[in-house]
């Protein structure tokens, strides 16, 4: 279904992606109270705006929390050995991993990234992995921070098994910012995505999809590469600090698709799930 974009339209005011992701927020039905205190509050009405998107992108935000710390994640099934507290990083990432293009769903919105809809309407299911599902889920909730731009990139390798779509979302809580710098990023991170089929930076886009080239992400704590068909292979994936303002800076990242972690060589971790 199309969602109209009845409020919080971005971009900021110095130009970064906003809003993250969409939730309904149109004619929604909810509770409603006669301001009676104490008093029967088992009415109905029907608003649209922020308010009622908000809590909906709240309740989906803590599924996201609850899949792993019940360890669904990397089996698919609850397995408590593996149940760990995600960063808010981790759920961020996870949802804006699993937004759709309302654009490409035949909606009148402009393409992925744009100031209506962000990165898309949130859909759990087309992130979360279970067992038996035709998708899988990579994640990194990396907890060891860059302490310095001059540090090594940390690698993640994994091989794309069969032709499909392909999504890779890197999330970092950034540290505070002034309400008078004119670029309000602390610490930079890149993500760069490399296979078969090319190179891509992240947030590079053109049509809904990531393109080769463009120039480096300045703005966002959010870097997003999206393909609709990535080659079958190995595929390498470089997280790079640029700046680090506030040292040390931590960060998440996961990948969407028919995939598997790969064998290859990487920088000493945190926390990671197969």
């Amino acid at each position: 279904p199309c969602v109209a974009p009845f409020s919080s339209r971005g971009w900021t005011a110095d130009g970064r992606i906003k809003p993250d992701v969409l939730a309904p927020g149109t004619m929604v039905v909810s509770a409603a109270t006669n301001f009676a205190v104490p008093g029967p509050t088992c009415g109905d009405a029907t608003s649209s705006g922020t308010s009622m998107a908000a809590p909906t992108a709240a309740g989906l935000a803590a599924l996201v929390r609850q899949y792993f710390t019940d360890g669904f994640h990397p089996t698919g099934r609850p397995n408590a050995p593996d149940a760990f507290e995600p960063t808010a990083a981790l759920v961020k990432a996870v949802l804006i991993a699993s937004a759709v293009d309302l654009s490409a769903r035949g909606c009148d919105h402009e393409p992925v990234p744009s100031r209506e809809q962000g990165w898309g309407l949130i859909r759990l299911d087309t992130a979360l992995a279970f067992s038996g599902g035709a998708r899988s889920l990579v994640v990194d909730d990396h907890r060891e921070g860059f302490a310095a731009a001059e540090e090594s990139p940390v690698r993640v390798d994994i091989a794309v098994t069969d032709e499909g779509p392909l999504k890779v979302v890197l999330v970092w809580t950034d540290a505070p910012s002034s309400s008078l710098a004119a670029t309000n990023l602390v610490n930079d991170l890149d993500l760069m995505v490399s296979g078969p089929g090319g190179t891509y930076p992240g947030n590079s886009f053109s049509g809904g999809v990531s393109v080769p080239g463009g120039d480096p992400d300045r703005l966002n704590n959010v870097e997003v590469v999206f393909l609709p068909t990535a080659e079958k292979g190995l595929w390498s994936i470089e997280i790079a600090p640029h700046a680090i303002g506030a040292p040390a800076q931590d960060f998440a990242l996961v990948v969407v698709g028919k995939v598997r972690r790969g064998d290859g060589p990487r920088r000493p971790t945190g926390r990671v799930a197969p």
